[in-house]
């Protein structure tokens, strides 16, 4: 009579395709939800390259019309150094954003001293989106060492969740 080879495929193929949209859904709703966001499990971290270093504590907040940052900063050059200016941008973005720091610029001495530094931005509402996200910022850390007029720069990557100011 009827070969029923044909009928064998179909039912294989619907049982496996139902299956499929099964794991689909639930891969597309743990993604909705974020459960599968791999941002939650990096780690907050702060590196800079050159003499000057992250000192340990850093943060980035932002809210509809400013945003600040701060991070210690460890001097590991022999002489003393004038901290100018510092340069922040997020991982994705073209250009940085110039902080003004807190009372000027800030002295730290030789030897591994570590001191706390603060900008602000206003008028930055680019950043008010990140707000509860964790990002990856590029920065620039501006110095002048003592006895000289010459500008230096250390530059490195902020890892954190952006804070509510």
């Amino acid at each position: 009579m009827f070969n029923k080879k044909g009928q064998a495929a179909l039912e294989f193929l619907t049982t496996y395709g139902w299956a499929f949209l099964v794991i689909l859904v639930m891969t597309g709703a743990l993604s909705y939800f974020g459960v599968l966001s791999p941002g939650k499990y990096i780690t907050d971290s702060c590196k800079l390259s050159g003499l000057v270093e992250c000192g340990g504590g850093f943060a980035v907040e932002a809210n509809e019309t400013s945003m600040r940052a701060g991070l210690d900063i460890a001097n590991n050059n022999n002489k003393k150094i004038n901290v100018t200016g510092i340069k922040i941008k997020e991982k994705q973005d073209t250009a940085y954003i110039t902080l003004g720091l807190d009372g000027g610029n800030v002295e730290i001495s030789s030897n591994g001293e570590v001191k706390s530094v603060q900008g602000d931005y206003f008028d930055s509402s680019a950043l008010a989106e990140y707000v509860g996200e964790k990002k990856v910022f590029d920065i620039i850390v501006e110095y002048t060492v003592a006895g000289s007029t010459i500008g230096s720069s250390s530059s490195g990557q902020i890892t954190t969740t952006v804070a509510q100011i």
